[in-house]
C-alpha cells in the first residue's frame, strides 16, 4: 500500500531512529509521513572526509561512505556502518580496505543486502593506475563486518573506475566502470557460488556502446533485472543519456532486453545517472533536464507492461523545481514510493538541497508527498546528493562527488575525460566532513508541526 501524504521535515528524538517499537500518544490521529530522526556523523570526521558521499540502507542498518577520509593516506576513503545492539543502542563500525592506500577513494559507492555490503574505491591503483576494484565485506556470526573479498575486472585496465557505481541483491553483485571497454563503459556481474566466494560471470556492455557514453556510470540490479545507465549516450542529442535493460535468459546469461530512452529527451539531459529498480518498475533519473528551468532536474518512471515491456508511464518532477536544482541526480526506490535528490536546491540556502518523496497512488500514478529538508540545512550542504530507502527507513547524505560531463572544459579533480567531481558537503565535523540524516516512516499526530516532538514516545530503550 503506498504511504499517505504528509509534508514534513521534523527533527525527532535520537532514541527514534529507524525504532521498530515506535508507539503514538494515546489519542493520536491516523496519520503518516518520513520523520527526521537523526543526523549521522562519523565519530572520528574530520574536514574534507566527504561522508555521505554514498549511502545504502536496509532493515536495520546502513551504511555511508566518506570517500575523502585520510586513515590509509590522503583521500584514501572509508565507510561506516551504523547497527542497532541488542539493548538497542546504535553502534558504528567503521570499515577501510586490508591494502587501502592514498588517493583510492574507497566508500565512493556503497551497497549492503542482507549479511553483505560492498564498498567501491574506484581510483585504486589495484594494478594500473585508476584501475578500480570492490571490496566484500560479510558479518560474521559474532556480528562483525569482515572483509571477505577485493574484486577486480578480468580485462581491467588504466582509467576504468571499476566500483564507481555498485550494487548489491542476494547473491548478485553489479559492478559499473564507466571507464572501461575503450571508454565506452562496462559493467561486471559477480555471482556468489556454493562456496561463498564471489565470482565474475559476465561482462555487460552496450549493444551500440560509442566512446564516452559512460555506460556503468550508475548500475542497480535485483533478482532477474540489471539496469545500467550511460548518461553521456547521444540518442537522441549529445548527453542526453541512456540506460539498458539486461534480463536473464532461461540458462541464466544476463542478456540486453531493452535500451530505454526519454520520450522527450534532449541534449545535455543526462538520462541515466541513477537507475534504481524493483524488477517490475525502473526509475531513471536525468539531472540536467530542463522542465523548471536549465538544469532543474527530472526523473521518468517505466512499468512492465503486460508483455514484460518496460513502458515509460509518468515524469515526475520537483513541485517547486527551479533551474540548477539538479532534481534526478539520486534516486532510490521501494515497492509503491521513490526518492529523488535535489542537491542544489535552495530552501535552506543557495545549494542547501533536498529530497522529494513520491508515492504511487491506487490509480498508478506517481504523486509527491513531501519535500524533505535537513532540520539544520544551510547554504552549500548539498543534501540529497546521495538516497537509499527501504519501506520504512530512508537515509540522504550531505557530501557531494559529482561524475558528470563537462565535455572540453578543465576543472579541478577531472580526470582524462574531462568528467568532474565536485567535492564539497556538510561542515558537521569541520568544513565538507559531511553528514548522512536518517527518515523513518511513523505515524504522527494531527497537526504535527515541523521541530514538534513533544507528541512522540518510544519502546525502545
Amino acid at each position: 500500500m503506498p504511504h499517505s501524504a504528509s509534508l514534513l521535515a521534523a527533527s525527532a528524538s535520537l532514541a527514534l531512529l529507524l525504532a521498530p517499537g515506535l508507539t503514538p500518544p494515546e489519542g493520536v490521529g491516523g496519520g503518516t509521513g518520513w520523520v527526521e530522526t537523526q543526523k549521522l556523523l562519523a565519530s572520528d570526521g574530520a574536514a574534507g572526509d566527504e561522508f555521505g558521499i554514498s549511502v545504502s540502507v536496509t532493515t536495520g542498518a546502513l551504511v555511508v561512505g566518506a570517500y575523502f577520509d585520510d586513515d590509509n593516506g590522503t583521500d584514501s576513503g572509508s565507510a561506516y556502518v551504523f547497527e542497532r545492539d541488542a539493548g538497542g543502542t546504535w553502534v558504528e563500525t567503521k570499515l577501510l580496505a586490508s591494502d587501502g592506500e592514498a588517493g583510492d577513494e574507497f566508500g565512493y559507492a556503497v551497497s549492503i543486502s542482507g549479511h553483505d555490503l560492498v564498498v567501491g574505491a574506484w581510483e585504486d591503483d589495484a594494478t594500473f593506475i585508476r584501475q578500480g576494484s570492490v571490496y566484500v565485506f560479510r558479518r560474521d556470526p559474532g556480528g562483525a563486518w569482515v572483509e571477505t573479498q577485493k574484486l577486480l575486472a578480468s580485462d581491467g585496465e588504466e582509467g576504468d573506475i571499476f566500483g564507481g557505481s555498485v550494487s548489491l541483491s542476494g547473491d548478485v553483485l553489479v559492478v559499473g566502470a564507466a571507464g572501461g571497454n575503450g571508454e565506452t563503459g562496462a559493467a561486471y556481474v559477480f555471482e556468489r557460488d556454493g562456496g561463498g566466494v564471489w565470482v565474475e560471470t559476465q561482462q555487460l556492455l552496450a549493444s551500440d556502446g560509442q566512446d564516452f557514453d559512460n555506460f556503468g556510470t550508475s548500475v542497480s540490479v535485483t533478482t532477474d533485472v540489471i539496469v545500467v545507465g550511460a548518461p553521456e549516450d547521444d540518442a537522441p542529442g549529445l548527453d542526453s543519456g541512456s540506460a539498458y535493460v539486461f534480463e536473464r535468459d532461461g540458462g541464466g546469461t544476463w542478456v540486453e532486453t531493452q535500451k530505454l530512452l526519454a520520450s522527450d529527451g534532449a541534449a545535455s539531459d543526462i538520462f541515466g545517472v541513477s537507475v534504481p529498480t524493483t524488477g517490475d518498475v525502473i526509475v531513471v533519473g536525468a539531472v540536467f533536464d530542463d522542465d523548471n528551468g536549465t538544469d532543474s532536474g527530472s526523473a521518468y518512471v517505466f512499468e512492465r507492461d503486460g508483455g514484460g515491456t518496460f513502458v515509460e508511464t509518468q515524469k515526475v518532477l520537483a513541485s517547486d523545481g527551479a533551474a540548477g536544482d539538479n532534481f534526478g541526480y539520486s534516486v532510490s526506490l521501494s515497492g509503491d514510493a521513490l526518492v529523488a535528490g535535489a542537491w542544489a536546491h535552495d530552501d535552506n540556502g543557495t545549494d542547501s538541497g533536498s529530497a522529494y518523496v513520491f508515492e504511487r497512488d491506487g490509480g498508478g500514478a506517481w504523486l509527491e508527498t513531501q519535500e524533505l529538508l535537513a532540520s539544520d540545512g544551510a547554504e552549500g550542504d548539498f543534501f540529497g546528493s546521495s538516497v537509499s530507502m527501504t519501506a520504512d527507513a530512508l537515509a540522504v547524505g550531505t557530501s557531494l562527488g559529482i561524475f558528470h560531463p563537462v565535455r572540453g572544459e578543465v576543472e579541478p579533480r577531472s580526470d582524462s575525460r574531462g568528467l568532474v567531481r565536485a567535492a564539497r558537503g556538510h561542515d558537521g565535523n569541520g568544513a565538507d566532513a559531511g553528514s548522512a540524516y536518517v527518515f523513518a516512516f511513523q505515524l504522527f499526530s494531527d497537526g504535527f508541526e515541523s521541530g514538534d516532538t513533544s507528541a512522540w514516545s518510544s519502546t525502545v530503550p
